[in-house]
This record gives structure tokens, C-alpha cells and sequence, in this order.
């Protein structure tokens, strides 16, 4: 969830739709193999041989600034709270939390193997972001792991059975995105086809409601960016939205 940002967008009227997603657009990541997307940070994680991550425009994908992400080929997962972000790496495991110029700050090693996209959020008893909520691809679940120490707080099933990207709602609107039946789905509902839904982050309203949802598709290599339409009406022609974390 985002936080302590505005961010002005200017929307067009789209025909009526069964799910309240509808796509505002959408435009190339900056390389294949997309592995992650922030928000927030407006950025992805590629993997490769040297993976690095990319922040770009908002709405056009330009990129203006880039830096390898730590540990290597295997890249997957990206979030970022305040001043620092989370980067995760599929084939060993470890979560990387550095500054937001790639800096290495701290590490650890995630409890459950083959870590995909997560997202910073919270849980009962914890503090407010204070946790990671993370898609395990391989085991059909999400994990919540505590973001200083690497501990598992609590596990719970994925509405499909190949999670690869979740995004905590904070009690709500949870999404998450699956890459065996190709949906994305809200609070365990399929609301979007998307083939391969590697990263995803959402835009919440003053009032809690999401009002912007952002995936990465890992088949097409592209940032798709859908607003919700029985938040905003197609009367809109622009507005202000406080963006929470």
C-alpha cells in the first residue's frame, strides 16, 4: 500500500466492464523478465544474470535511474516503506533490505524456500508495516514474515495454487496474483486475466478504497496500470490521491 505521496493522474472515460478494474494503460518494462513491482518506489526488479532494479516515470516507463540488485541471478520480489526497500531473490532465498539507491543495508535468510513479489504490510499484533507478506509459488501460500529478523509470523493458503505476487490490503482488498489458473484475484476473487501477474501494487483512496491497481506480466513484459471504476466515474477528468502505506 502507498503512503505520504500525491500523485495526479488524468483519466478517460471506458465502457462498462464485469470486474471494476479498467485499463487506464499500459507500456514496455524497461527489460525482460520482470520479477517485481513497487508502487511507491514506481519501480521494477528484472532478473538476469545481473539483475537490477529500475525506477521509472509513472506513466510512461522512462527510466531515470537504475542500480544491480544484491545476490544475484534469481531476482524476484520488490517493496519499499519510507526510505529503504526489500528485494528478494527466488533460487537462494534471501531477502536484501537497502537503501532506495541500492545500498545493502541488511539481510536475511526467508524462512520458507523460493520467495516470489511481496508486499510490506501488517498483522495483528504487529506494528503497522512492519511485515512481509510473501507469495511462495512452490508451496501454494502466502507467508508472513517479521522484516527485521526473517522469522515466520503466520502462513495462509493463496486463492490459487501458484501465488506469485501478493499485495496486503490491510485486512482488506488483499490481491494476489496466480500463475497456474491466470487470474488476479481480490479478497480469494478473480477480478483480472493476466498470464503471468509477477508483481503487483495498488493506489488506495483517503477513505481505504483502492483506487489503482499496477501489474507486471512476465508473458507480454509490460507495466499495466487499470483504475477502479466505481471509485472514480468517467466524468473524472483528473484528481489528487493520497497514497497510503
Amino acid at each position: 500500500m502507498r503512503y505520504l505521496r500525491f500523485v495526479f493522474t488524468v483519466l478517460w472515460a471506458s465502457a462498462a466492464v464485469a470486474t471494476p478494474w479498467a485499463l487506464l494503460f499500459s507500456f514496455p518494462t524497461p527489460t525482460s523478465n520482470p520479477r517485481g513491482y513497487d508502487d511507491f518506489l514506481y519501480g521494477v526488479v528484472a532478473d538476469g544474470p545481473t539483475p537490477y532494479v529500475y525506477r521509472f516515470t509513472g506513466t510512461q516507463g522512462s527510466i531515470y535511474s537504475s542500480f544491480p540488485a544484491p545476490g544475484g541471478s534469481g531476482a524476484w520480489g520488490l517493496g519499499s516503506y519510507q526510505s529503504y526497500l526489500y528485494i528478494g531473490n527466488y533460487s537462494t532465498s534471501w531477502i536484501y533490505k537497502t537503501t532506495l539507491g541500492g545500498s545493502l543495508i541488511s539481510s536475511f535468510k526467508c524462512p520458507l524456500g523460493g520467495p516470489a513479489d511481496f508486499d510490506i504490510g501488517s498483522y495483528p499484533g504487529f506494528p503497522p508495516y512492519y511485515v512481509l507478506h510473501i507469495a511462495f509459488p512452490d508451496l501454494g501460500i502466502i507467508g508472513v514474515v517479521n522484516q527485521n529478523t526473517g522469522s515466520l509470523i503466520a502462513t495462509f493458503a493463496a486463492p490459487g495454487p501458484r501465488p506469485l505476487s501478493y499485495e496486503d490490503g490491510l485486512g482488506t482488498h488483499n490481491t494476489c496474483g496466480d500463475g497456474v489458473t491466470h487470474k488476479v484475484y481480490e479478497d480469494m476473487v478473480p477480478v483480472l486475466d493476466v498470464d503471468a501477474a509477477v508483481g503487483l501494487d495498488k493506489v488506495y483512496t483517503t477513505n481505504g478504497i483502492p483506487s489503482d491497481l499496477t501489474i507486471v506480466d512476465d508473458s507480454t513484459d509490460r507495466v499495466y496500470w487499470y483504475t477502479n471504476n466505481t471509485v472514480v466515474t468517467p466524468a473524472s477528468l483528473g484528481r489528487v490521491k493520497a497514497l497510503f502505506r
